[in-house]
């Protein structure tokens, strides 16, 4: 994956007032990934070796991927590219990010969708403080004020974002400079969940039917 296209992905995945997550990692097509074992203690004289434990790859019915570790379930659009833990951000995500890409680029954007479980904060224990904190975080990124909206997600009741995101400076002409963003956030299950659609400006209708679509099959489990 560039920098870019994981700068687009997965940006809204910071909390407020700390730094944006990015991975290096890429997805090759139909692919699923497999958690990395780099960074793994070495072996020595006197210590044992010390591995992280990998999360199990979802259970794939159809377009349905379980995350039973991870407490929920969500219908991939058709032809999508699956990439479980995409991220593995220590600072502040409770589990690694999935995300789900669209097989097309434009503009130098894949536009995708990715849930992410941050950890719990005692600031942000309910969706309204979660809600309050990420409109914070925003108004540091966006040029114009972003109000939230109430929705429902799987019975329980959620924020909206849907905004513009200015991008880092162009790298090769034609390019966007922004993105169109959505992130819908509630706290449930000792998690601060996110799920966010990021895609080109001018296609944000389309893909929102695609989101609307995996929001809609959200489920989390006991």
């Amino acid at each position: 994956m560039t920098l870019r296209r994981a700068a687009i992905a997965l940006s809204a995945l910071a909390v407020v007032a700390l730094a944006v997550a990015c991975s290096s990692s890429k997805s090759g097509a139909g692919g699923t990934a497999t958690p990395s074992a780099a960074g793994t203690p070495q072996a020595t004289a006197t210590s044992p070796v010390t591995r992280p434990t990998p999360y199990p790859t979802p259970q794939v019915n159809g377009r349905t991927y379980t995350f039973g570790q991870k407490g929920y379930s969500i219908d991939v659009p058709a032809g999508w590219l699956v990439k479980p833990d995409e991220v593995f951000d220590k600072a502040n995500a409770r589990f690694p990010t999935d995300a789900f890409f669209s097989p097309a680029t434009v503009g130098g954007i894949q536009p995708n969708i990715s849930v992410v479980c941050l950890k719990p904060r005692p600031d942000q224990a309910t969706t309204v403080a979660f809600r309050d904190g990420w409109a914070q975080y925003l108004s540091q990124i966006v040029r114009q004020p972003v109000t939230p909206t109430a929705v429902t997600v799987a019975g329980k009741p959620a924020y909206e974002f849907a905004y513009t995101q200015p991008l880092p400076e162009q790298t090769a002409p034609g390019q966007a400079n922004a993105v169109a963003k959505i992130d819908v956030l509630l706290v449930e299950g000792g998690c601060r969940w996110m799920v966010t659609l990021a895609a080109p400006v001018d296609q944000a209708a389309q893909f929102r039917t695609f989101f609307d679509q995996a929001l809609a099959s959200l489920k989390f489990q006991a």
